[in-house]
């Protein structure tokens, strides 16, 4: 997930406690953590629509430049188009009209599955009218089975029921006995309203999403690195994404924005952009200003360092025959 809901100086004394959790906290390597179906992690769930899902339901194979280029004027619904990525077709796109309709889709699955003090529990739309989402979403197809099944079909909005069919025809999720199941991979969003710059932030941190949910051997990579980081590094990342409103008790979650929050820009301004946010963090929590001194002082190098091994990560292709996602980023960057 992308998108800064603003840092609040009132919030420190709990941060202290918050923060203090999650320092003992390591990601451990192994196999448990974190999975879902992918075709390099054993036996995949099938992947594809269902076949009785109507064809304006259905997602349509692309690649992310093409989806970044696609003229709004040839969606099939006005709102948004849906789009199966050819290299991780485990992984669906929506591409939404405006931050408007992205907000109605997402917005309460955002709370649901990530948002600190509201994790687990459906709210109202009407309760997080004033709260702020995300201009950027990705989700599990175990988060989404959980929120449909955590949500009566008469409390979705709209934009929700579409979204479910999307999901079921799509075997992101399935249905039966009354309960609501993953399926295969997870999906991702970007919005038509953030600038051609943004978009393509956005575009790669959500991209990175969907590879740590299909690629069971770059979760498990991710997973090493989390795990050599010192004491230190792992407070300041706690400390970075619960200022983010992130539940920062996830550690699936925090792993999973450590990474794409370190391959969001281009390994050239990774340094610079943290630096910015350490002193940011540093001005909205005072009481954390020491620390993040030091930190900088010590560390402040150590991002980028961090990203080049992401991206080593990321050399292999995606799929047989196909593009790694080191070449997929490297591409929507130099797009314009």
């Amino acid at each position: 997930m992308t998108g800064n809901s603003g840092l609040d100086r009132h919030r420190s004394a709990a941060a202290v406690c918050v923060i203090g959790l999650l320092l003992c906290l390591c990601l451990p390597c192994g196999r448990g953590y974190g999975q879902s179906a992918s075709r390099r992690n054993g036996a995949a769930a099938p992947v594809g629509p269902a076949p009785s899902a109507p064809a304006f339901l259905q997602a349509l194979p692309a690649d992310p430049l093409s989806i970044m280029a696609a003229d709004p004027a040839g969606w099939r619904r006005a709102e948004f188009e849906v789009y199966r990525w050819k290299s991780l077709p485990e992984i669906l796109i929506f591409d939404t009209a405006s931050h408007a309709v992205q907000s109605a889709l997402f917005k309460r699955l955002a709370f649901y599955v990530e948002k600190s003090g509201y994790t687990g529990r459906p709210s109202s739309f009407a309760a997080l009218a004033d709260k702020h989402g995300y201009t950027g979403h990705n989700y599990r197809a175990r988060d989404l089975a959980r929120f449909f099944d955590a949500v009566p079909a008469s409390g979705l909005l709209p934009e929700e029921r579409l979204l479910r069919e999307v999901l079921l025809a799509n075997g992101v999720i399935g249905y039966r006995a009354r309960r609501h199941h993953p399926g295969a991979g997870g999906i991702i969003s970007i919005s038509r309203s953030s600038s051609p710059a943004l978009r393509r932030l956005l575009l790669v941190h959500e991209l990175s999403h969907g590879v740590f949910t299909a690629d069971a051997r770059y979760r498990e990579g991710v997973g090493r690195l989390w795990s050599e980081l010192s004491p230190a590094e792992r407070r300041f990342w706690s400390l970075f994404l619960y200022g983010r409103d992130y539940n920062v008790r996830d550690i699936t979650l925090v792993v999973n924005e450590f990474q794409a929050h370190l391959l969001q820009q281009p390994l050239t301004e990774v340094n610079a952009y943290f630096g910015r946010q350490i002193r940011l963090l540093a001005r909205s929590y005072p009481s954390y200003a020491p620390f993040l001194t030091m930190f900088e002082d010590r560390y402040g190098g150590s991002f980028a360092a961090a990203a080049a091994r992401l991206e080593r990560l990321l050399a292999a292709p995606l799929s047989e025959g196909g593009e790694s996602f080191y070449t997929v980023r490297a591409r929507i960057f130099e797009s314009r």
